[in-house]
């Protein structure tokens, strides 16, 4: 499993790139993504597909049967452009406790380089999630509480969107608080990095002030692209970060 850099963009590193398999991104494919970001002068770019869970249960990320040919794709371009630019590969994932020894098997093969945690949802218990949660901020507060499980786990190099949580609430004053300092020291004990996410900041989802005041400097900057024309984008306006 591999180190990751805080500020990675501030090292010409682009970061948290997503690909066609996950079914909402653009159509273009990997190798796009690598010649515009040598084109941009970037020393790495970094692929974090949405990772898929065994019996597809899940929309929106990839099918487990593409997650081979994921892993060839990548690392058959870091072999053509390794003398350009290094090619990272991970995966974003949802941490749902019922899929530890999945999160384990992932961890360790060795095509895949680090695991990512990317809270779209939580789990309330084995096979219920929160899809249909009635209370705004209750959900909130729980995908950040299955953020910090997840960084507790050991499994896991980075948080994506580690305050994606504050999208539900219609009224940040109902978020707890406490929770995103909880999430933020235990993400400095475990030596996680959380991501400050740039599509996060184009949709202005709370995200300047009201997680990020109780930071640290542990932290990486993403452009969670979808395609090329966001990649190229969230770079260049990453870079005032």
């Amino acid at each position: 499993m591999k180190d990751l850099n805080s500020h990675c963009i501030n090292q010409k590193e682009i970061f948290h790139v997503h690909t066609w398999r996950c079914g909402h991104a653009g159509e273009e494919r990997e190798e796009a993504y690598v010649k515009k970001a040598i084109q941009l002068g970037a020393k790495s770019i970094t692929f974090t597909d949405h990772a898929p869970f065994p019996g597809d249960p899940f929309r929106s990320r990839m099918k487990m049967e593409q997650l081979a040919d994921y892993k060839n794709t990548i690392w058959n371009l870091k072999e053509k452009y390794g003398e350009k630019i290094h090619v990272q590969i991970g995966l974003e994932i949802e941490y749902l406790p019922g899929y530890r020894t999945y999160y384990e098997t992932l961890k360790e093969d060795k095509q895949i380089e680090f695991l990512m945690i990317g809270q779209h949802f939580y789990e309330i218990e084995p096979g219920s999630y929160s899809f249909s949660a009635k209370s705004d901020a209750k959900k909130a507060d729980g995908i950040i509480q299955a953020e910090i499980e997840g960084v507790e786990s050991g499994l896991f190099s980075c948080v994506a969107h580690p305050d994606r949580g504050y999208r539900y609430a219609k009224n940040i004053a109902d978020v707890d608080h406490s929770l995103a300092k909880v999430l933020i020291d235990t993400a400095k004990e475990h030596h996680v990095l959380l991501e400050k996410n740039v599509s996060s900041m184009e949709r202005n989802c709370f995200y300047p002030d009201e997680f990020w005041k109780f930071s640290h400097e542990n932290y990486l900057v993403g452009v969670d692209a979808h395609s090329v024309e966001e990649m190229e984008r969230r770079y260049r306006y990453a870079a005032f970060v």
